[in-house]
């Protein structure tokens, strides 16, 4: 935590408060906060088989945006934002608190089936999403992103703010409907844009190696993780 002093007290009083836990693992961690946790546990880690991935914008964003992605690949991400306005208006909403659960609960839907695990898919995981997104549009620690092609839902896209931050969390894509335009990479495509109006310096897409990360740009950062 920012302005926690790490000393060999804080360290006594942390290893006291996490009391006798053989076999405990605190992961991931991020690189940049290797040294505080290796402060705190006195060991060091192992690194994990994949990274976090993020993009710092530059500006003008336009311009930036078109040298980060290329040339091939803006162009066509245009052509198929274009062919979705054609069909119905395609627009970019920030959902307000009263709007997430019926969001939450369409993304659930289109995210079936998809992923292993999928915690969306669980009551508990669907309302554990569902209350961090209605709280965070209330208190303006995170946004619900909804891209809409006239009446039709074409992704939804959940992160969290942190300062000049956005952190990617969720994304949930009406592939049924709109597979053909590629709906993830759009949203995605949009929401940075919106980001970056509003103040944003940098686009967080989290853990994980996904191949498509790297079409935007991101920068890997190992992950580690400590054994107690």
């Amino acid at each position: 935590a920012e302005g926690l002093r790490l000393d060999e007290r804080t360290a006594q009083a942390f290893h006291h408060a996490l009391g006798s836990h053989a076999g405990l693992k605190i992961g991931p961690v991020h690189h940049q906060h290797v040294q505080q946790w290796r402060s705190l546990l006195g060991s060091e880690p192992l690194a994990l088989g994949f990274g976090a991935h993020a993009v710092r914008y530059g500006f003008p964003y336009g311009e930036w945006r078109r040298a980060n992605l290329g040339s091939h690949r803006a162009a066509a991400l245009d052509r198929k934002a274009r062919r979705l306005d054609d069909t119905g208006e395609l627009r970019l909403e920030l959902l307000e608190c009263d709007a997430v659960r019926s969001a939450m609960m369409a993304g659930r839907d289109f995210r079936s089936g998809r992923f292993p695990d999928d915690p969306l898919q669980t009551a508990h995981g669907l309302e554990f999403y569902i209350d961090v997104a209605t709280s965070g549009a209330r208190s303006g620690l995170a946004q619900t992103w909804h891209l809409v092609s006239g009446e039709s839902t074409v992704a939804l896209v959940f992160g969290l703010i942190d300062k000049s931050s956005f952190r990617y969390v969720l994304l949930c894509c009406n592939y049924v409907a709109h597979a053909r335009y590629s709906p993830g990479r759009l949203a995605l495509d949009r929401v940075m844009a919106a980001w970056a109006a509003s103040g944003g310096e940098t686009f967080d897409f989290t853990i994980g190696d996904e191949p498509f990360k790297a079409d935007f740009g991101c920068s890997r950062t190992p992950m580690h993780e400590f054994r107690l």
